[in-house]
């Protein structure tokens, strides 16, 4: 049994920095949105499209993608993608295809956050 972790839709409802909070709703807003049109699946070269990179802590992708993963929200499926980020050297670097095992959980941290 898995413990679960709060802490993101916590510290978003409760971050004072504006910017921030911001910034993490985009973000949560987009994976909801990559997940709705991928049968569920996120990956980051997909969650590109529904993001203004050039507004984001590129940083803050990924940890508020490890913190879904840490509360039970998503789950890696085994498949892994290259980034497709353009900009660096990681362009080729492959990353983890993530999977949505609570819809429910996630829904709810959404609307946590608005």
């Amino acid at each position: 049994m898995t413990t679960e972790d709060w802490s993101l839709p916590n510290a978003v409802a409760t971050d004072p920095t504006p910017r921030i909070v911001n910034q993490r709703v985009l973000i949560m807003n987009a994976a909801f949105r990559c997940a709705r049109e991928h049968d569920g699946r996120i990956h980051a070269s997909w969650m590109r499209d529904y993001l203004d990179m050039g507004a984001l802590n590129k940083g803050m992708i990924g940890n508020v993608m490890s913190q879904l993963s840490n509360a039970g929200i998503t789950e890696r499926t085994g498949d892994f993608l290259p980034s497709a980020q353009i900009e660096n050297r990681n362009k080729t670097k492959e990353l983890p295809v993530r999977r949505v095992t609570d819809w429910h959980r996630f829904v709810n941290a959404l609307m946590e956050m608005k």
